[in-house]
């Protein structure tokens, strides 16, 4: 049912208008715009270990239980080197993941695992870093560079090459007026090679035309 007040010890739900439920957490208030409110990623508090195995040094993280909060925070600084049971000192305080809703003067549980700590908020620190302690730094990603690579000279194939055999390894037959060809250089071994067939068609023709310009004249024997 709608009520116009609520008062300490009652609870009430509020309906909300424009908003995501993604954009709503745990730990988050509804403060008066007159107080002009402001979230910290930092505070220092004073603090008592109640039990810890071993000692408590900067850089130490560890669950902060501050009223509705719920939130990793890490040791940047203390007045002391280092804390065991039973040491009270001032901490520095950093939120890991988002800044959080404080005041002064409020009770905090630190704890994690066996350890246990209960302290009291005593400043809110203004950070000039604002993004979160556990984001990864932007890798920026270079692009290769477009290399040009100049066009590969072709060999130039000749009428009589095949599987891409050039024609300085096709065997050729000069034929002339002065001295014939010799049937020798025409037998020869065809080379290895998807050119093959050609070639032999080729020294076939060669084969007959020598027999045809090495042929005496008719008559000659007689004389």
């Amino acid at each position: 049912m709608p009520v116009k007040e609520v008062r300490g010890g009652q609870t009430a739900s509020f309906s909300l208008k424009k908003i995501k439920r993604s954009s709503i957490r745990k730990g988050m208030v509804m403060v008066s715009p007159r107080l002009n409110p402001q979230a910290s990623w930092e505070f220092e508090a004073e603090i008592l270990v109640l039990h810890h195995p071993t000692t408590i040094s900067p850089r130490y993280q560890a669950m902060v239980h501050c009223g509705s909060i719920r939130q990793t925070a890490t040791i940047l600084s203390m007045n002391r080197d280092c804390l065991r049971t039973g040491d009270k000192a001032s901490v520095h305080f950093r939120f890991i993941k988002t800044p959080e809703y404080l005041h002064r003067d409020q009770r905090l549980v630190f704890r994690e695992g066996r350890t246990k700590a209960v302290g009291t908020i005593v400043a809110l620190l203004q950070s000039a870093n604002t993004s979160p302690s556990n984001s990864k730094p932007q890798q920026i990603k270079m692009q290769p560079s477009k290399k040009s690579h100049a066009p590969s000279a072709r060999r130039e194939e000749g009428p009589g090459s095949g599987g891409g055999a050039s024609t300085e390894d096709t065997p050729t037959t000069q034929l002339g007026s002065a001295r014939p060809a010799s049937p020798e250089t025409n037998t020869a071994a065809p080379k290895s090679g998807g050119g093959g067939r050609r070639r032999g068609g080729q020294r076939h023709k060669a084969k007959s035309l020598s027999s045809t310009t090495t042929a005496p004249p008719a008559g000659g024997g007689m004389n």
